[in-house]
């Protein structure tokens, strides 16, 4: 059957041409033939395979009748694809004028549809709506639980509906009544509270709902009762212009730093500082008095030493020496970076790696601002942690008020 079939193939498509280019007419007939013989072969070799057809004969004729309809096809989508590109090539400003019409008209179409819509809400819609309101009554009645007032404040709606689904009623609940107590330990009322928070600028709303939602879900315990008083003063517009960075950096304290931030608070108040007024005795003597020199029996006034150290002593309750602040806490070690390098034992020999944190918390503190540390200089290697004192900053002085 292959000699019979295939001259009454090639005489068939023998006829048609493409392209009045020889070399490529020949090229893209011959990629629809391997296409139209690779079609024909696929669909005869799985009527075979499923047992549908048997022998050659069969095979053959179905082959050969699958090929020239697969290939008159491909050969006259060819020349349409050909005959569009020619008239979008020679016409193309009357093309793209046509397509701009479609496409406005398309979009008006649809504008109308869109309003002469019913209100049908999806099914997935609705049960998203269903779920916000079920968080909304969840997070109002944490919050009627505490204080009913508390469910006139929309802040705090909305910063415990975020947190419902991170973490338990019972938490959120307790942390809420610590703001509670607070209010009233500070004779806030509510409503007064409330006023403050609405005219609040829109900045400052983000700022609190952040912070309430730090508090909620990840405050460390110790930190809950610092964090409540720089929020509510925060609402409260307290008479300071650090507020955003005060709610900042207490965010960023762990157990470790507020511990250090306490036992520079108790030195201050108890601890030893004579060398420190040794020091600053002798600087102010330094930098302050004018040289004076006599000669041949007349006294003249010399200008002050024009010599710049930052040699730096504030007073006694900003600036402390390490050697003063480490004795202080009974601890032996002449150096600051030393406690990050070894651990510590005390007198009954138990040894510890705690200091070695409290190290670390001296390079956060000054990293926030809190504190701002001075460091001996030698001639050989120089170590960030060889502390000779350290001074607490503007704003680390309005966040010891909190500690």
């Amino acid at each position: 059957m292959k000699n019979i079939l295939k001259p009454i193939f090639e005489m068939i498509t023998g006829q048609y041409i493409l392209f009045d280019n020889v070399l490529w007419n020949y090229i893209v007939m011959g990629i629809i033939g391997i296409m139209a013989f690779a079609f024909a072969w696929n669909i005869v070799g799985k009527l075979y395979k499923h047992g549908i057809i048997s022998g050659n004969n069969s095979g053959s004729i179905i082959h050969w009748s699958i090929r020239i309809i697969v290939f008159i096809f491909l050969f006259y989508s060819f020349n349409i694809i050909i005959w569009l590109t020619k008239f979008i090539i020679e016409y193309k400003y009357f093309v793209f004028i046509i397509l701009l019409f479609t496409l406005v008209i398309t979009i008006l179409i649809k504008s109308i549809k869109k309003y002469n819509k019913p209100i049908v809400l999806k099914e997935e819609t609705i049960k998203k709506i269903d779920n916000c309101i079920d968080i909304s009554n969840i997070a109002t009645g944490i919050l009627a639980a505490v204080n009913p007032q508390f469910t006139l404040l929309p802040i705090f709606i909305y910063a415990v509906s975020r947190t419902i689904d991170l973490a338990s009623p019972e938490y959120i609940k307790e942390r809420i009544e610590r703001i509670s107590h607070r209010l009233e330990e500070k004779k806030i009322h509510i409503s007064d509270f409330k006023k403050e928070l609405e005219i609040l600028s829109e900045h400052d709303q983000y700022i609190v709902i952040n912070h309430l939602r730090n508090l909620l879900l990840t405050c460390v315990p110790e930190m809950v009762n610092i964090y409540i008083d720089i929020i509510i003063d925060f609402v409260m517009n307290k008479e300071y212009t650090e507020r955003e960075e005060i709610c900042e950096i207490i965010n960023a304290l762990n157990i470790k730093d507020l511990n250090l931030l306490k036992m520079i608070k108790d030195y201050i108040e108890h601890g030893d500082k004579s060398i420190f007024a040794k020091k600053k005795l002798e600087n102010d003597k330094l930098f302050n008095n004018p040289i004076q020199s006599k000669e041949k029996g007349t006294e003249s006034r010399l200008k002050k030493i024009n010599f710049q150290d930052r040699n730096i002593l504030i007073d006694k309750y900003t600036t402390i020496f390490w050697k003063e602040f480490s004795n202080y806490l009974e601890l032996d070690v002449k150096e600051m970076g030393f406690i990050t390098l070894f651990k510590t034992s005390n007198e009954m020999g138990e040894v510890s790696s705690e200091w070695s944190s409290i190290g670390k918390s001296f390079l956060k503190l000054q990293n926030l601002n809190v504190l701002q540390l001075d460091y001996i200089n030698t001639c050989g290697n120089v170590n960030i942690m060889n502390i000779d004192r350290f001074h607490i900053t503007l704003i680390g002085k309005k966040i010891m008020i909190y500690i």
